[in-house]
Parts: C-alpha cells; sequence; structure tokens
C-alpha cells in the first residue's frame, strides 16, 4: 500500500508541475490571435486558400520552440523580460527592449480596442460603451497586481478561441483541395512572398 501511494502521490506531483506550466505556455499561445492577426489570417485565407496550409506545418516546431524556450526561460530564472536583459546585458538595453515592447503592446492595444469596438457595432453597442467597459475591466485587472488572476482572465477568454474548431468541422474542408493547397506553393507570385514575410 505505502508502494502504492508513493506512486500516486509522484503523479500528483507531475500533474500539478504540468498544469503550473500550461498556464504561462497557453498565454504565449495566445499572444498570436489579437484581433489584427486573425483579420490578417482571414484575408490571407480568402485570397490563398489551403495553399497557406504548408507554411502553417512549417511553423508548428519554429513556434513551439520559441514558445517552450521562452516558458523555460521564465520558470528557472523566476525574472521577466526587462529584468533578465537587464541583467545580462545592462539598464541602457533593458530600457531599449522595453520602450520597443510598449510601442508594440500600444499598437496591439489600439488593434485590440478596435475590434472590440467593430464587434460592438455588430451588436447595436455603442462604440464608446464597448471601449469604456473594455478600458474599465482592463484598468481592474491590473490594479490587482497579480499575475495569477491576469493568467486565469486571460485562460478563460482564450477558452473561447475553441470555436474555430466548430466552425473548421462546419466548413467541411475537402481532403482533395487541402492536399492540392499543400502541394502547389505560388512561389512564383510575389503577393505569396510577403506572405512569407
Amino acid at each position: 500500500m505505502n508502494f502504492v501511494s508513493k506512486i500516486c502521490h509522484s503523479n500528483y506531483k507531475r500533474l500539478c508541475f504540468f498544469l503550473v506550466t500550461l498556464g504561462p505556455g497557453l498565454i504565449v499561445m495566445l499572444a498570436d490571435t489579437d484581433f489584427g492577426s486573425i483579420i490578417v489570417a482571414a484575408q490571407s485565407g480568402a485570397v490563398w486558400g489551403y495553399r497557406l496550409l504548408a507554411l502553417q506545418i512549417i511553423l508548428i516546431p519554429i513556434l513551439y520552440i520559441a514558445q517552450e524556450l521562452t516558458l523555460r526561460l521564465g520558470l528557472v530564472t523566476k525574472l521577466g523580460h526587462g529584468q533578465l536583459i537587464k541583467k545580462h546585458f545592462g539598464n541602457f538595453w533593458a530600457w531599449f527592449s522595453v520602450l520597443t515592447l510598449i510601442v508594440c503592446c500600444f499598437g496591439a492595444l489600439i488593434s485590440e480596442l478596435s475590434g472590440i469596438a467593430g464587434v460592438g457595432l455588430l451588436f447595436n453597442i455603442p462604440t464608446w460603451l464597448s471601449l469604456l467597459i473594455t478600458i474599465g475591466f482592463l484598468i481592474v485587472l491590473v490594479w490587482t497586481r497579480c499575475y495569477n488572476s491576469v493568467e486565469r482572465v486571460a485562460i478563460a477568454i482564450g477558452a473561447f478561441e475553441l470555436i474555430y474548431f466548430y466552425v473548421a468541422f462546419k466548413a467541411q474542408p475537402s481532403g482533395k483541395e487541402m492536399w492540392q493547397g499543400l502541394t502547389t506553393l505560388p512561389l512564383y507570385s510575389s503577393n505569396f512572398l510577403k506572405v512569407l514575410q
């Protein structure tokens, strides 16, 4: 009985560690599914169809490695992006990196707020009201100063993205068309090469 309880305890610890690392990993994954990315992906898909499928398959290991490295770096060092750069490269590069990150985040925030305003208008919600609710929610979330609450809210919101599986299933993709898209890449097209960049 003692041996069985040790195995159960060991498996429980592994499961807990997996769940602890899963949360930040999911947050990193959700970073590429903002409003701007979804619009660009929809437009590209409308133009190129299944010919983008091969690129998605090629990107899987690249994105996995980037996310894995980010996750491991944070877990092992217990330091954030700016702190790590400051520790190894000094104050100047840390501030330079953080300032560029702020500019990128500001652009992403504008994109997100534009998307929320657009979705609000679809449901006849005035732009000012949908933006007021969103900004108020973000202020309250930041005010908590708790990463765990931010992470939980982000995962809950990200769970809505499971709808893509339903949409893909309802679209009933043709296996023949998917295979043709995988095997025919229009590398001669300058517009397609721009998408690759």
